[in-house]
């Protein structure tokens, strides 16, 4: 059987197959959806590209299951939830067409389970208290943590499964996050023991505090 496992957003959609027998599980197709046109505005016109794209996808595997990143929706931005809420409906209708049974996975839980939950470590947690009341060097830790949380995941698929998924740089957009995402979500369900441990969280903060 297959399982597919997608990190979705209307700019750029992660993909990873796996296939399930008796005696394996292995990783045999990824990718990423994204539209060639990166100038396109309208949030409409790419959510009906990815929906195309993963339509496409589903016709050629026989999936038994689907696993999406489930982002919980920034409140206070009401267009963000507007789009996400649009995303994840079309996703279900594309994925119930097909009859596969889909699982929105929350990224706290996936992150958590194989320690690269950088964000919400206790190391992490000291360093802001160190700054508390620097709201400037707050929000640049921030974002440095979850960019590095983008890293941890690539370097983990690169390291397990022996791929060569891209990290140029913090924030850049050739990085292969939203790949390396759509495999972690699959993997944090099929495979024990896999977790991040080419770092300790204590180097990491100490070298990008």
């Amino acid at each position: 059987m297959f399982i597919l496992g997608l990190d979705m957003s209307t700019q750029k959609t992660g993909y990873a197959v796996f296939e399930i027998s008796d005696n394996k599980k292995e990783l045999i197709d990824y990718g990423c959806f994204e539209m060639l046109s990166s100038i396109e505005k309208d949030w409409r016109v790419r959510i009906k590209y990815m929906a195309n794209q993963l339509g496409e996808l589903m016709g050629q595997y026989e999936f038994s299951k689907v696993y999406i990143e489930d982002v919980p929706p920034i409140v206070n931005n009401s267009q963000t939830v507007k789009t996400l809420g649009a995303l994840q409906g079309i996703v279900l209708g594309v994925t119930g067409v097909y009859a596969v049974p889909t699982e929105f996975t929350p990224v706290e839980t996936w992150k958590t389970q194989l320690n690269i939950n950088l964000s919400h470590s206790k190391e992490y947690n000291r360093v802001k208290k160190d700054l508390k009341g620097d709201k400037k060097s707050l929000e640049s830790l921030k974002g440095k943590v979850k960019a590095y949380e983008k890293k941890m995941s690539i370097d983990l698929v690169n390291r397990y499964f022996g791929l060569e998924l891209r990290w140029k740089s913090f924030g850049s957009k050739q990085n292969d996050d939203d790949i390396a995402d759509a495999i972690n979500i699959v993997a944090s369900k099929l495979f024990e023991g896999y977790k991040y441990v080419l770092r300790d969280f204590e180097d990491i903060m100490n070298e990008i505090k």
